[in-house]
């Protein structure tokens, strides 16, 4: 569920999975949580309570009551005294609230004195983001084709121009014409070839020659055929080492913060619940 989705049945939903999951370290068990989750107090009456813990030390049994509180704004002293009259009027031996923006600075100080847990349980926020990144580096040796050098053949006094008119194959000079009148490109030619070669994975140095018959180079300047007698291509195939860094982040669901035993915990949208700790 996305945290867009939570309200406050859902909220409770998360608490009780949260100290199940907890539970299965510490020995706690969750009694009941929702609606219909009560406890008996000493005057005879049933107080519903969010969730509803236990755990025992061999002879001893003592219940934990949580108020969950998915409130758009900082709980106040009014709902720590509600959860302190709770816990001293049933079996209870501890309460906890919690809640999703935090605690008014008397509630919390209410809540010290009568020893109320306090719990922040939000979803993470633009301040959390450093904390939850995880650098990435990835090493990998990827395939690459290298043109390693390129001859056309011509006659001397062909080249002789060639050179006097300092022109550059696949850049002043584009594409050839053979003696059946077709048209081809230097590039696409040459791609086709590294393509080739590519494809087969094979280390090694690669040459491809071809002879011509009457075929003529087109001067892009001034489409000028000047006749030549073919070209040969050498291609590399090889691996390359490779270095990849990323900033990824942890798939953090929710922050858990216990107020006066200065510990945080994310939990994961797994289910997987982990220490949360400061870069700072």
């Amino acid at each position: 569920m996305k945290p867009e989705e939570i309200d406050w049945k859902e909220y409770e939903k998360i608490t009780k999975t949260i100290y199940e999951t907890l539970g299965q370290r510490t020995g706690v068990k969750v009694e009941c949580y929702g609606n219909s989750c009560k406890i008996m107090g000493q005057s005879g009456v049933e107080h519903q309570v969010d969730v509803l813990t236990s755990h025992s030390d061999g002879l001893h049994e003592y219940k934990t009551i949580i108020e969950c509180k998915y409130w758009n704004e900082n709980i106040n002293k009014d709902i720590i005294m509600k959860v302190k009259v709770i816990v001293d009027e049933t079996d209870a031996n501890k309460g906890i609230i919690v809640s999703k923006l935090g605690f008014t600075p008397d509630a919390i100080k209410v809540a010290k004195f009568h020893k109320i847990g306090l719990i922040e349980l939000r979803e993470p926020n633009d301040k959390d983001w450093k904390d939850i990144s995880i650098p990435i580096n990835i090493k990998k040796d990827l395939p690459v084709t290298l043109v390693n050098d390129l001859k056309t053949y011509t006659k001397p006094e062909n080249l002789e121009y060639l050179m006097g008119l300092n022109a550059e194959i696949t850049k002043d000079i584009t594409e050839f014409r053979t003696s059946d009148d077709e048209v081809y490109n230097f590039h696409t030619v040459f791609e086709d070839f590294r393509k080739e070669i590519f494809d087969k994975k094979e280390v090694g140095i690669f040459e491809k020659e071809v002879n011509y018959d009457n075929a003529y180079m087109i001067y892009n300047k001034t489409n000028e055929e000047i006749p030549f007698l073919g070209f040969k291509l050498k291609v590399e195939f090889l691996y390359q080492s490779h270095e990849f860094n990323f900033v990824g982040r942890e798939d953090v669901y929710m922050i858990l913060k216990a107020m006066f035993e200065d510990k945080t915990l994310k939990v994961l949208n797994n289910g997987k619940i982990k220490e949360h700790k400061s870069k700072d």
